[in-house]
């Protein structure tokens, strides 16, 4: 909801003062890089605390040491640094005038609308990247976070208060990832990017934007709870559909999407019963599980590769 409600905004905000005027392209040209800014901004604060909280010291990282003095920590939540906010600030501003200065210099061919949506490609690889962050910080936690209790439970015979988590099952996490990406990705992709509404690079930016944004936002320290990048990706789309009316948006697809949502609850719940069931606590027979789980993905990744959609082909039937 937060993401389709910011991708609407944002969009909003293009049409209005981009789309709308006399001149786009000029003012495309200075506006791209103030709707990069907060992008270069909540990515600067989360390399900081998620990619280098292991190289920072203390000090550039959020504490709850205000919020105790005041009294009421369990409402506060932790602080942030001034130092981290501002190196987030400098480093989003530098890159927004770097972004600015290629736009001055670069001349685009195209006039009018399709001169704007060019521009816009340069900003949605930018979001692309920015959602591919989000999404490998959001979900991979969200992945190997019941793991590390699984693991903690056959290592101590018990769940402690907080369960450590080993390289190697962070690294299984961003290989899980990368394997499902590679393998059946193309379908969710082809489904969020053409079925649900008309994506255009300044649609896809704000729907990229707000998705990314959100999903960092619930993913920072001072909130730290799991949500679905996929479900806020598509509240994102449909939110852009809905700035252009709702009759662009497809909500059929959309209902078919929810209803898996629905579905894979129980679905998962039940597929755990049963290997619980199955395999139990015994350390045999959950290395035998993995491994036979490993050899079906290896397989599924070798005939993904040789039947699916080759990206030559599919750029050849695009242009």
């Amino acid at each position: 909801l937060l993401g389709g409600v910011l991708a609407y905004g944002t969009f909003y905000i293009i049409r209005t003062m981009i789309l709308d005027t006399e001149d786009p392209i000029e003012r495309s040209r200075w506006m791209a890089p103030i709707l990069a800014l907060p992008t270069f901004f909540v990515l600067s604060l989360a390399l900081q605390f998620k990619a280098l909280k292991y190289v920072l010291p203390g000090s550039w990282l959020p504490s709850n040491d205000c919020a105790e003095g005041l009294g009421f920590i369990d409402s506060l939540g932790p602080c942030l640094p001034a130092n981290s906010l501002m190196a987030a600030l400098v480093l989003a501003l530098f890159c927004s005038t770097i972004l600015y200065a290629i736009l001055r210099k670069y001349e685009f061919e195209e006039t009018g609308y399709l001169g704007v949506e060019t521009i816009f490609v340069w900003l949605q690889v930018i979001t692309a990247c920015y959602v591919a962050f989000a999404h490998g910080a959001n979900d991979r936690s969200n992945a190997i976070g019941p793991m590390a209790a699984v693991w903690q439970v056959f290592k101590a015979g018990s769940l402690g208060p907080e369960a450590e988590v080993p390289l190697w099952l962070v690294l299984l996490g961003s290989f899980g990832i990368v394997i499902g990406i590679t393998t059946w990705g193309y379908r969710v992709m082809k489904t969020i990017g053409e079925k649900i509404t008309r994506i255009t690079p300044t649609r896809g930016f704000a729907a990229q934007f707000a998705a990314a944004t959100t999903v960092l936002i619930f993913s920072m320290p001072f909130l730290a709870i799991p949500i679905s990048t996929t479900h806020t990706l598509v509240g994102s789309v449909v939110g852009v559909g809905l700035a252009g009316g709702a009759s662009s948006v497809d909500f059929r697809v959309f209902g078919k999407i929810a209803a898996s949502w629905v579905a894979s609850i129980p679905a998962a719940g039940f597929g755990a019963m049963i290997l619980y069931a199955i395999f139990g606590l015994d350390e045999t027979r959950f290395i035998v599980s993995v491994l036979i789980i490993m050899s079906a993905i290896s397989w599924l990744l070798y005939h993904s590769i040789r039947t699916g959609p080759k990206v030559e082909i599919e750029v050849g039937n695009g242009g």
